[in-house]
This record gives structure tokens, C-alpha cells and sequence, in this order.
């Protein structure tokens, strides 16, 4: 009796209804391994690739740890060892990321010109100076000296020589992959950096991880909303781990479309994000915002490195990812400064709160980014009718050259 119920009932369900449900799986399926065969090759693109390009994601790796794990504790290091306000912090902080593209501006002929490995040993070997100094000092002066002087020298010549790294040692057909796995090993880097901190944090100070690792608005907006014990080293890994994972696929998944147009709609998830914190003072809205910022950025920002690298001049990698890189780190020192008065204006230690509207202003003022690039794509999308039908071969016979006079 049971066995002819089931076989009526299902002989009851809609003819469409049955014919979706046998169609929607297959195509799923069909999907999903499409996606999957396009990774394989995106990784199988990179065989035959020389050892250096090996040599510069580990690089990579090193650059990246070291400068996410100083930015965790930048401004509560600025703060509780040196005694500078919020806003004085946050105006350091921005100064570093700014002077960083000025500098860059101003070597990235020295770069062209000097090659990669040699670039690197200098920029490396400069931030080491200034990281050593930043852990024994305890004079203003010279804390100030390594953060606007000598780290972000050493900065601005370890990151885009990098990435020119990455344009000489793989073709036209592998060159979009490589970027997003350069971007992946800086979000592992990312990843790792802050429970190495948490654990020194312990060890060195006996104190409680949550207390010490703050980066910057969103940690301090956290801690003032929903105390000191909310999980906000767990809510920040968010983003990294979704990047590693996501960022092979999204690029696996765009490999073939134009990379301005994936940027184009990348920015756009990116500064809606913003908005989940307009719309709740919550833990939910946190995770929210933190989970929507990094589809976005897994979309749109691999992309832009092989975008940059597709417009560059042959020789001039180094002049070309300076000026890329700027408008972010240039943005770093308004940021700064205008975190640092938000905070104190509407998310005080103590006193009212007003969080959603901080939210809403920089979500205003993000928003803008890709709304401008709308508003101005028949501009920015144009192609320059010039084409240097030689290019690829340059390329080539430059990553070649470099392989048998220099190693980054």
C-alpha cells in the first residue's frame, strides 16, 4: 500500500516540475566540472614556467607576512608604546601607505633600469633595516625616521618588482592564472600572519590575543559595539581564507573575459559590502560585510595586476606598477586620517554611538568607485589603436635574457 502511495504521489508531480529537476543537475554537474577542468588548466599553464617564478611567489610569501603582520598591530603599537591618539595613528599609518607609492614614483625608473634581482636584494635588505629598528627602538625619532623614510623605501621595492617578476617569467596564455595564484600566496600569508601574532602576543605580554591585535576601524569598531571578547581575529580570517579559496576559481572562471570589465563588476561587490554594516549593529552584519568584501575582492583584484601588466610598456614594468599601486596606497593617508576622527566622532570608547552613520559615510564614499568607472567607461574601456605586433616576442626574449644573467 505504502509502495502505491509513493508511486502516486510521484505521478502527481507537475510534468515541468519533473523535467526541471532532471535538467537542473546535469547542468550543475556540467558546471561544475567545466569550472574544474579550467582550474586544471590554469595550474597546467604554469608547467615549463622557470624556477624563478617559483622563487618570487615564495618571495611573495615572505613580503607579505612581514607587512601583514606589522599592520595588524601598526596603530595599537603607535598607540599604547608611543602614546599617539587615534587620530595621530591613524595619520602614520596612512603616511606609510602613501609614501610607499611616492617612492615608488620616484625608483620605478632606477627599477626599470636596475633589473629585477637586484631591486629586490635592495628593497629586502632595507626593510629588514627598518624592521629591526621599529623592534628595539624606543626613541619618536627614529620610529618616525623607519616608518616614513626607510621601510617604505624598502616597501615600494619589493612589491611591484614582484609582480614585474611575474609578467617576465610566464607567456600571454598562463599570465592571468599566475596573478590570482600571486594573490592567493599573499592571502596565505594574510591568513597565517595573525595567529602568529595572537601566540607571540601571549608569550611576550601574557595577555589576552583580542586585546592586542587590532588593525584598525573595523577591530576598534568591534571591540567599543560588542566588547572585548568578541571573536574579531576569527571574523578578519574571513577574508583571507575566502580569498585563497575563491580566487582560483574566480580567475579560472573570467581567464577569457576582459580584465577591466571583471573589475568593473568586482568593485561593485566590494563597496556594497559596506552597507550590511548601515543596515545592523551586529556580529551577523560583521560576517556579512567581511564575507561580501572578499567575493568582491577575489573578482577584481588579481585581475587588476594582470590588467596593469597588459597595458604596460616593455621595460617599464616597474614605472607602470608604481602607478598602479598608487591611488591605494595614496588613499591610505586620508583613510587614516579620517578612521581616526570617525571612531572618536560617532564610535567613541565611551559616551553614544552612532555606527550606522559612520557606516553609511564611508560606504557613501566608497560607492563612488565604481560608480565613476560607469559613468566614465566609454573612456576607460577604450583601446589604444596602437599594438606592438612584436610584443610577446620582447617579453619573451626578456624573461629569457633575465633567466641566464639574474635570479630574483
Amino acid at each position: 500500500m505504502e509502495e502505491t502511495i509513493a508511486f502516486e504521489s510521484d505521478q502527481m508531480v507537475h510534468p515541468h516540475l519533473r523535467s526541471h529537476s532532471a535538467t537542473t543537475t546535469p547542468f550543475c554537474v556540467s558546471c561544475s566540472w567545466s569550472l574544474l577542468v579550467k582550474i586544471k588548466t590554469g595550474f597546467s599553464s604554469l608547467r615549463g614556467s622557470p624556477p624563478e617564478l617559483y622563487k618570487a611567489y615564495f618571495l611573495k610569501f615572505l613580503d607579505s607576512y612581514s607587512y601583514f603582520s606589522l599592520s595588524i598591530i601598526f596603530t595599537l603599537f603607535l598607540s599604547s608604546d608611543f602614546g599617539f591618539s587615534d587620530v595621530e595613528a591613524g595619520t602614520i599609518y596612512g603616511a606609510w601607505g602613501a609614501l610607499i607609492t611616492i617612492y615608488g614614483l620616484i625608483t620605478g625608473v632606477i627599477v626599470d633600469n636596475l633589473g629585477v634581482a637586484k631591486s629586490l636584494k635592495v628593497g629586502f635588505l632595507l626593510s629588514l633595516v627598518a624592521r629591526t629598528a621599529l623592534f628595539f627602538t624606543t626613541s619618536k625619532n627614529i620610529l618616525l625616521f623607519n616608518i616614513l623614510v626607510t621601510l617604505p623605501m624598502g616597501n615600494c621595492l619589493g612589491i611591484p618588482v614582484l609582480t614585474t617578476g611575474i609578467r617576465r617569467y610566464t607567456d600571454e596564455a598562463s599570465r592571468g592564472f599566475a596573478f590570482g595564484l600571486f594573490y592567493v600566496v599573499m592571502n596565505v600569508a594574510a591568513l597565517l600572519s595573525g595567529p602568529v601574532v595572537d601566540i607571540l602576543t601571549i608569550l611576550y605580554k601574557g595577555e589576552e590575543p583580542d586585546q592586542e591585535t587590532l588593525n584598525f576601524e573595523l577591530p576598534k569598531y568591534m571591540i567599543r559595539e560588542f566588547g572585548e571578547n568578541v571573536a574579531k581575529g576569527s571574523i578578519y580570517a574571513i577574508n583571507p581564507a575566502l580569498i585563497i579559496i575563491l580566487v582560483p576559481i574566480f580567475t579560472a572562471a573570467t581567464t577569457d573575459q576582459d580584465p577591466l570589465t571583471v573589475i568593473h563588476f568586482g568593485t561593485y561587490i566590494s563597496a556594497a559590502s559596506v552597507f550590511c554594516l548601515v543596515l545592523s549593529t551586529s556580529i551577523g552584519a560583521c560576517i556579512a560585510f567581511v564575507t561580501l568584501l572578499s567575493i568582491g575582492e577575489a573578482i577584481w583584484s588579481p585581475r587588476l595586476y594582470d590588467y596593469t601588466m597588459s597595458i604596460c610598456e616593455e621595460g617599464r614594468e616597474g614605472t607602470y606598477m608604481a602607478l598602479s599601486s598608487a591611488p591605494l596606497f595614496l588613499a591610505k593617508l586620508p583613510v587614516g586620517f579620517l578612521s581616526g576622527y570617525l571612531l572618536s566622532r560617532y564610535c567613541p570608547e565611551e559616551g553614544e554611538r552612532q555606527s550606522q552613520t559612520m557606516w553609511l559615510i564611508i560606504g557613501s564614499l566608497t560607492i563612488t568607485s565604481p560608480i565613476l568607472l560607469t559613468v566614465f567607461w566609454g573612456y576607460v574601456s577604450k583601446k589604444d589603436p596602437r599594438s606592438n605586433v612584436d610584443a610577446e616576442t620582447e617579453i619573451l626574449h626578456t624573461r629569457y635574457s633575465d633567466l641566464g644573467t639574474s635570479n630574483p
